[in-house]
């Protein structure tokens, strides 16, 4: 059974890819339709189609017109071609199409890939180890023995994991 439980979590926690991840997925950011596709490394939006590279923590965001953004952590840094001027003037705002890459707007409730379904399946879980330990300590260790009871240290210790589980569930609801 635990070992169900961890599977499920497991899944959970590979589930919360960001929403623009699917090719060709629409994103709102900053009152902006654009699409993001991921397969092909681009963003459309407004008319125009800026390419995106990502390396490691590094994301490199590409301008139709030679300029392009990169962006390591929280450090944005702008580049252009020598023999043009640096500017982004008619275009997207460099911060938008970083929005877009991390989803959009996230306003009106969680979109596709938020981490709800992990809180949602960890808040039940420890609230249950919390109010009946004797019984959460059965489904993980007592159906495999016979005539099997728990001793307290074993109940503090799903109890205790029932106050971590919570936690975890309102961290990850709370962002």
């Amino acid at each position: 059974m635990r070992r169900l439980i961890w599977t499920c979590i497991l899944l959970l926690l590979l589930y919360p890819v960001p929403a623009a991840m699917a090719a060709g997925t629409p994103v709102e950011v900053d009152g902006h339709a654009l699409v993001v596709d991921f397969q092909a490394g681009t963003i459309t939006g407004e008319g125009e189609v800026y390419s995106f590279a990502i390396q490691g923590d590094s994301i490199r965001i590409d301008y139709p017109n030679g300029v392009y953004f990169v962006r390591t952590g929280s450090a944005t840094a702008g580049y252009g071609p020598v023999d043009q001027p640096f500017s982004t003037a008619g275009y997207l705002s460099e911060d938008t199409l970083f929005k877009a890459l991390e989803g959009g707007d996230t306003e009106g409730g969680w979109r596709p890939g938020s981490y709800a379904p992990l809180a949602l399946l960890l808040l039940p879980l420890g609230i249950f180890s919390l109010a009946k330990p004797e019984r959460a300590w059965y489904v993980s260790w007592g159906w495999r023995y016979k005539n099997a009871k728990p001793s307290d240290g074993a109940l503090l210790a799903q109890q205790l994991e029932g106050v971590v589980l919570v936690v975890i569930g309102i961290v990850v609801i709370v962002g």
